[in-house]
C-alpha cells in the first residue's frame, strides 16, 4: 500500500522502484488520500500506465485514517503481509525472507526498516519521540519504527488502528506505543533499509503540527503531569531557538504548549478544524 497525496510523479517513481526491489505490480495499491481533482487525476493515469491498483478517497482522512480506512476495505488472513509506505520512500536493501521468519513468530505486528542514517525511535513524556543510534544487532527489538515503508501484519493491526485526532505527524509513530502495550514487539531489521530523502519536515506547518500532537501524545500516555513536561520542554525549546534567532519557530513552539495545555487530549485534527481546515 502506498499512501499519495499530491504528488503523482513521486508516487509514480516509488511505484516503479518497489516493482524493482521485487514487489509485483498488481500487489501493489495506491490509496489517494484526498489529493487535488488534478493530482489525483494524475495519479490514476500513472498507477493505470504502470498496472498498479488505485483507489480514491474524496477526503484527506490524513496518514493514518487514510490506513485505517483501507484496512476496513479489505478481508485479511491471519498469514497476510503488508507494506505500507510514503509516496516517497525508496528501499535500498530487502531480505523477504528474512521478514517472513520474523512474521513466524505470532508476538510480531511490525516489521521496521531500519534507516539510511542507522537510527532507532524512543518516546518519553519531555522528549516526545526522539532517535538516538540503533544497536549493531541484525535483528532488534525497538519501542518506536519507521513509518517510511513499514510491515506489518494487517489482520491485527485493524484491531489496534491510528489514532486519526493526529492527522499527520504523529499516529505513524504512536501507534508503535500501542502496539507494544498490547504485548506486541516490533522489531528493526537490518537487512530492511529505507530512506525518504525527498521529504522536507521543516517547514512552520510541521513545527506546528509536531508540537501539537507531541502535547497530545503526553495527555493521551501520562495525563497532566506529561502534559506540564511537555509543554516545559516545548518553552525551553522555543527559548533556545529565539536565542538563535528563529523567531517564527519559537512562537510556533510556545503557542503549540499553550494550547497543548489548555486542550487537553486534542491533537493536530480538532486543532485545523477549529481554524477551518479540517
Amino acid at each position: 500500500m502506498v499512501v499519495h497525496f499530491n504528488n503523482p510523479e513521486s508516487m509514480a517513481g516509488t511505484v516503479a522502484h518497489l516493482a524493482q526491489v521485487g514487489f509485483g505490480r498488481e500487489r501493489i495499491v495506491v490509496y489517494d488520500n484526498g489529493s487535488e481533482a488534478s493530482k489525483r487525476e494524475q495519479a490514476r493515469e500513472a498507477c493505470a500506465a504502470l498496472g498498479c491498483e488505485f483507489v480514491a478517497s474524496a477526503v484527506n482522512h490524513g496518514w493514518g485514517g487514510a490506513i485505517n480506512d483501507f484496512l476496513r476495505s479489505r478481508g485479511w488472513q491471519d498469514d497476510d503481509l503488508l507494506l505500507i509506505a510514503a509516496h516517497d520512500a525508496r528501499i535500498l536493501a530487502i531480505d523477504f525472507a528474512e521478514i517472513e521468519r520474523e512474521f513466524s513468530r505470532p508476538e510480531r505486528l511490525f516489521v521496521s526498516p531500519c534507516t539510511v542514517n542507522d537510527m532507532e525511535g524512543l518516546y518519553s513524556a519531555a522528549r516526545a519521540f526522539w532517535f538516538r543510534k540503533a544497536a549493531p544487532d541484525a535483528v532488534s527489538e525497538v519501542q518506536v519504527g519507521h513509518a517510511t515503508a513499514c510491515f506489518a501484519r494487517p489482520s491485527r493491526l485493524g484491531e489496534i488502528g491510528f489514532d486519526e485526532e493526529y492527522f499527520i505527524y504523529g499516529c505513524e509513530s504512536e501507534v508503535f506505543l500501542r502496539a507494544n502495550d498490547a504485548g506486541y514487539v516490533t522489531t528493526m531489521l537490518r537487512s530492511f533499509v529505507v530512506d525518504n530523502a525527498a521529504t522536507d519536515s521543516s517547514s512552520d506547518f510541521c513545527t506546528r503540527a509536531f508540537a501539537i500532537n507531541s502535547m497530545y501524545t503526553a495527555w493521551k500516555r501520562h495525563g497532566l503531569g506529561g502534559a506540564l513536561q511537555r509543554a516545559g520542554a516545548l518553552a525551553g525549546s522555543a527559548l533556545r531557538l529565539r536565542l538563535a534567532g528563529d523567531s517564527s519557530g519559537s512562537r510556533i513552539k510556545l503557542a503549540a504548549a499553550l494550547y497543548g495545555v489548555t486542550h487537553p487530549r486534542v491533537g493536530l485534527r480538532t486543532y485545523l478544524r477549529q481554524r477551518g481546515r479540517g
